[in-house]
């Protein structure tokens, strides 16, 4: 439970699976969900105004499944470059928890480019 009354959990799998010398891919999926923070308000402008409040969706009672594929080219023993895509959905009604009927889905896509340099 963080300072914000906000407590998460989250579960991820990743397989890295070695296809040629130069060539590992790495295919994974995530599930995380939350509860609202205590000053989270989705009526706008809020009920009380005692206090902080926020409507921002990110504070709210969600659940969300990313899936991706990534690709890491070993270019020398100490270089690589990795290529990633991800796409994810965040959803109240895939929180353990519940959620708000006025928060709306969210649907995302993600590519990541990155060097990783060995010492």
């Amino acid at each position: 439970r963080s300072s914000w009354d906000v407590t998460s959990h989250m579960l991820e799998a990743r397989v890295f699976h070695p296809v040629v010398n130069w060539l590992t891919i790495r295919p994974g999926i995530r599930y995380y969900t939350q509860d609202e923070a205590r000053f989270f308000s989705d009526t706008v402008p809020p009920a009380s105004l005692e206090g902080f409040t926020s409507s921002d969706q990110r504070l709210s009672t969600f659940g969300s499944v990313t899936g991706g594929l990534k690709a890491i080219f070993h270019i020398t023993d100490l270089l690589d470059l990795d290529l990633m895509y991800e796409y994810m959905y965040q959803d109240r009604r895939l929180s353990v928890q519940g959620g708000d009927d006025d928060i709306q889905p969210l649907r995302a896509h993600y590519i990541e480019v990155g060097i990783t340099k060995r010492f």
